[in-house]
């Protein structure tokens, strides 16, 4: 009795870690999200031309886009501390990991690879993969 009843617990507890894991990785995702909008509100070269992903990114490349983005921002647009935490965190990582097959060996196109936008389409991309992330860790 004593075995099933721990057995019953630490089912419960693993189940409850997942939950809050998916939890910090959508409240992540929205933290970024709103850091974002907030530094594009205070741009000021909005027609600066940016290499920038496709819109059509699927699973496997979503993180791979997610890096393209996050590389192009911190090299050509002067981004705040709190904006970089946010794009390096491992928790964003994981919550863009949009990989279901459990094969990264997907071929994606490498970012220098994908044409220049103007910022407002690039922050646009960007914006509407990190809703993906949301949505996809709401789901589950």
């Amino acid at each position: 009795m004593q075995s099933l009843t721990f057995c019953i617990l630490t089912v419960c507890c693993f189940a409850w870690v997942s939950t809050t894991s998916k939890d910090t990785q959508r409240r992540k995702l929205q933290q970024l999200r709103a850091e974002l909008i907030t530094f594009q509100k205070t741009l000021k070269d909005k027609e600066k031309n940016v290499i920038t992903p496709p819109k059509n990114i699927e699973g496997c490349c979503c993180l791979s886009a997610f890096k393209c983005f996050r590389d192009n921002l911190k090299a050509e647009f002067n981004i705040t501390n709190k904006l970089s935490r946010g794009l390096t965190s491992n928790i964003t990582m994981k919550a863009l990991d949009l990989c279901e097959t459990g094969n990264n060996a997907t071929m994606c196109e490498v970012c220098v690879s994908h044409s220049k936008e103007r910022a407002e389409e690039f922050f646009s991309r960007l914006d509407t993969l990190i809703q993906r992330g949301i949505a996809r860790l709401s789901m589950k």
